[in-house]
């Protein structure tokens, strides 16, 4: 049976991000964000968080065309736009229990839905 990752509010994925980022590739990512928000967050809202997290990350790593994800020639890493981040957090998400967590992906098509509408738009038409 397939259980709901509950959403969660966008400012924490997107600081969850920093936290991680700041370490540069090293350490765990989830001992990172537990370390982060010590006290400041029960642990469903750390779980949530760091589901979140896995599932974007694998669901970057799928080739697209997509302009909120640039792709950095000679780097492992790619450079991931805000928008993403929101929409991440709100992004309805399920997985199996009798799954590896690490295998969680967004669905693609909802996923750039909400990251559209959660773009700032630049300029005047």
């Amino acid at each position: 049976m397939l259980k709901t990752v509950p959403i969660v509010e966008p400012s924490l994925i997107i600081e969850a991000n920093n936290a991680v980022s700041k370490r540069g590739g090293k350490g765990d990512a989830t001992v990172t964000m537990v370390i982060h928000f010590n006290g400041r967050l029960d642990p469903e809202t750390l779980i949530a968080i760091d589901f979140r997290m896995v599932a974007l990350a694998n669901t970057v790593k799928i080739p697209q065309q997509n302009p909120w994800i640039i792709s950095i020639k000679g780097k492992k890493y790619k450079l991931v736009g805000e928008a993403m981040f929101r929409a991440a957090a709100i992004t309805p998400l399920t997985f199996d229990p009798t799954k590896p967590v690490r295998a969680l992906k967004f669905d693609i098509d909802l996923l750039m839905q909400n990251a559209l509408a959660e773009s700032s738009v630049d300029g005047r038409a």
